[in-house]
Formats: structure tokens, C-alpha cells, sequence
């Protein structure tokens, strides 16, 4: 024989077993005294909360909880992240500096092919271009630069797992209905 739960109980005096569940709640009461003590509890229960007397809410009473709830009710002010706008401006200061950097070697440059011909100008000029952008992209330099987009890329990921975080907190704070 199964345990016979509250619940099950509950059904029982509210009617609602099929045949064959209330043949079982009969045979457990035969045989268990202590179910027949927790039915009797229950019905006792039952029977106190059919005597309470309903008394209906005033009228309006919903609209004035919900106005008092209302006015209580922190208002959130949604905040501006810097976050992105710093992140594009690291970025936008390091692309104009490498442009100024390169502004400055072809000023350098175009004073130089002013004195010799055209051609040996051109030449001399994209040799010294090469040259120097080959320095600039010499291992060292790609390390460099490649550490400091690693470090941005991680701080950056850092901060946008914590804002998700943030966010994810903020939601799991409004009740679900």
C-alpha cells in the first residue's frame, strides 16, 4: 500500500478521486490510524475556511494599490556606458597617430625628392617608405602592437562580460508573472 499524502487527502474531501483512489484512501483508513487522525485534521481545516465570512475589497481598492505602488516605485534612469566610446577612442588616437607618424616620414621624404629627379625620387621615395615600414613591422614593433590590441581585446572583454552580467541581474529582479 502507498503512502497516502495530504494532498491526496485534500482531494478526497473535496471530492475529486476517481473510484478506484477512494477505495484506497478507504482500505488505508481501516488500517492506518494515523491517516485517519491527518484527515480529520483536514477536514477540520476544510470546514474552518468554509466558515470564514468573504468580505469583498472596497471599490476603486485594485486602481489605489496600484497608483500607491506606483508612486513608490524606484524609477530606473537608464545610465550612459562609456565603455564603447572610450574603447573607440584608443582606437581613433592610435590610428591618427600612426597617420601623423607616416604624415611626417612623407613631408621628410618630399623635401629629399625635391633635389634629385623625378624618377630617382620616386624610386629613392618608395624605398625609403618600404624601409621604414619595414622597420615599423619589424618583429618587436608587431609584438608591441600585437600586445597592445591583445590587452585592449581582453579589458574590453572583460568589461562587456561584466556589463552582461549586470544586465542579466537587472532582469532576474523583475517578478515573472
Amino acid at each position: 500500500m502507498k503512502k497516502i499524502s495530504d494532498e491526496f487527502l485534500n482531494d478526497y474531501i473535496d471530492n475529486q478521486l476517481d473510484s478506484n483512489s477512494i477505495i484506497e484512501v478507504a482500505e488505508a483508513l481501516k488500517v492506518d490510524s494515523n491517516v485517519l487522525n491527518r484527515l480529520t485534521a483536514l477536514k477540520k481545516v476544510d470546514s474552518s475556511l468554509h466558515d470564514i465570512e468573504v468580505i469583498p475589497a472596497p471599490e476603486g481598492f485594485t486602481n489605489r494599490i496600484i497608483k500607491l505602488v506606483i508612486a513608490q516605485s524606484k524609477i530606473i534612469i537608464p545610465r550612459v556606458s562609456y565603455f564603447f566610446i572610450s574603447v573607440v577612442s584608443v582606437l581613433v588616437v592610435g590610428v591618427l597617430l600612426v597617420s601623423a607618424v607616416a604624415f611626417v616620414t612623407a613631408e621628410k621624404s618630399q623635401k629629399q625628392a625635391d633635389k634629385i629627379s623625378f624618377l630617382k625620387d620616386g624610386t629613392q621615395y618608395l624605398n625609403e617608405i618600404m624601409s621604414s615600414f619595414h622597420l615599423f613591422l619589424s618583429n618587436d614593433n608587431i609584438l608591441k602592437i600585437g600586445l597592445f590590441l591583445t590587452i585592449i581585446l581582453l579589458i574590453s572583454g572583460y568589461f562587456f562580460l561584466e556589463s552582461h552580467k549586470n544586465f542579466r541581474n537587472k532582469l532576474n529582479k523583475f517578478p515573472t508573472t
